[in-house]
């Protein structure tokens, strides 16, 4: 039974990363001049991912698909900007885990409930790739900032102009399919 626990994970892992990656690197609604994109909710597998497996397994998932995203052409300026910009800006993505805790979840008993949870969870785990590039646009992307204009207000705008459309439009998504496909999962299990 466990071997077949480790099977099931392995498989959910590689089709939420498949589904990522189609979706954020073939279906792009806005993509930016220096990274960034908005698509067509791609970051709902990572954080269903988190939701359905816990932190551990949603960080692993997204450090991956960061790795997978940058060898899709990425940029790399230095080690440091490489890791909060893909490994860490994704692996957060798995903090969705922690808002969507079983456990968290009993206590909320109604589908109303639930689905903000699953709102809360899209913006925590996206909260954390925000905070994350917004570092790297501050320590490693200066220069692009219009004369006149402080560094952190450039940093903060660019990230917010695709990762705030990507934020609501994740929440959306989950708002609906979360509750039923964790109870749908539950039950499979």
């Amino acid at each position: 039974m466990k071997n077949g626990i480790a099977v099931r994970t392995i498989v959910e892992v590689g089709m939420m990363l498949a589904l990522a990656t189609v979706l954020g690197q073939f279906i792009r609604i806005i993509t930016l001049p220096y990274g960034g994109s908005v698509t067509a909710g791609s970051m709902i597998p990572l954080l269903l991912i988190g939701m359905m497996r816990g932190p551990s397994v949603g960080i692993a998932v997204g450090i991956l698909y960061g790795i997978i995203d940058y060898s899709f052409g990425g940029w790399m300026v230095s080690v440091v900007q490489w890791l909060l910009d893909y490994p860490i800006a994704f692996g957060a993505l798995g903090l969705a885990g922690v808002v969507w805790n079983p456990a968290r979840k009993g206590l909320v008993n109604s589908r109303w409930g639930q689905s903000l949870l699953a709102v809360a969870a899209a913006v925590v785990g996206l909260g954390g790739r925000f905070i994350s590039h917004f570092y790297a646009g501050i320590w490693f992307f200066g220069e692009f900032a219009p004369e006149g204009v402080p560094v952190w207000k450039y940093s903060l705008g660019y990230q917010a102009s695709y990762l705030v459309p990507e934020i609501i439009l994740s929440a959306i998504v989950l708002f609906f399919l979360a509750p039923p496909l964790m109870d749908f999962v539950k039950k499979r299990m």
